[in-house]
């Protein structure tokens, strides 16, 4: 599958929830909250201040298809309740919202203009928000937009050719970027996203996996062949206990 970004926020602490892709598109944390989430750690969406608490740009998609999806949970008024927003440049593309009182979730795409286009809310099977959810959603162009609860598909909307898709550059957790919304109490985990629009099946197999962790590594760039071995030498994360040249132990 073409993920272009995954954030297991296994971290639990720092400024930084690193993309475990291989992409290399990490979050920037403007206010460091870590909590327990669905697998592990998590990003405590804060609940108060209108600045998004994690920030981080993500390649543009030419052909405008995308999957979005990651364990949610949230509380909070007044309703809807900003989870995740995705932008190009300052303007707003896309929102996750949850509405825990009506039992609703919301996914809004953005005209380049800025004008709401999509408004489509899950509402068969609704979202019971005293729990945490998986929310994912699938669009493309001229296609349908389609939200996931729990794996579950509510009926798709019949797309817009106004929506701007193919822009978008940045994404952003919590706070209140939104056109309608209010800061969420709650955190996200096991964020993916996807340049094309999976399957039901894909969305279900992802939804029970979760996203590898980030493991901090040290390699040591040097070998001396003779003399002194580098101590503490490491492959990845895995400490090197003896380097053999042919049948001659040259370290160990």
């Amino acid at each position: 599958m073409p993920i272009i970004a995954q954030y297991p926020f296994s971290e639990g602490s720092g400024t930084v929830a690193h993309d475990t892709s291989g992409g290399s598109h990490d979050l920037t944390l403007a206010r460091p909250s870590w909590t327990t989430g669905h697998t592990d750690n998590a990003i405590d969406t804060g609940g108060s201040s209108a600045d998004p608490i994690a920030t981080g740009a993500i390649p543009a998609n030419s052909g405008g298809a995308w999957t979005v999806m990651g364990w949610f949970s949230a509380a909070g008024s007044p309703e809807p309740l900003q989870l995740l927003t995705i932008v190009a440049g300052d303007s707003l593309r896309a929102e996750i919202l949850a509405a825990p009182a009506s039992s609703h979730t919301y996914v809004r795409l953005y005209a380049s203009d800025g004008s709401t286009q999509w408004y489509s809310g899950a509402n068969d099977p609704g979202t019971n928000w005293s729990q945490v959810n998986h929310v994912a959603f699938t669009v493309e162009p001229g296609a349908t937009l389609t939200i996931y609860i729990n794996g579950t598909a509510n009926t798709p909307f019949t797309s817009s050719s106004d929506v701007a898709l193919d822009d978008w550059d940045t994404i952003r957790l919590g706070g209140q970027s939104g056109r309608f919304a209010s800061p969420a109490s709650g955190w996200v985990d096991d964020l993916r996203i996807f340049n094309e629009t999976l399957t039901a099946d894909d969305i279900a197999t992802y939804m029970n996996t979760p996203v590898p962790p980030y493991e901090a590594s040290t390699v040591t760039n040097k070998i001396r062949i003779g003399g002194n071995q580098p101590s503490g030498f490491r492959i990845g994360s895995t400490a090197v206990n003896a380097i053999y040249l042919g049948s001659t132990l040259i370290y160990g």
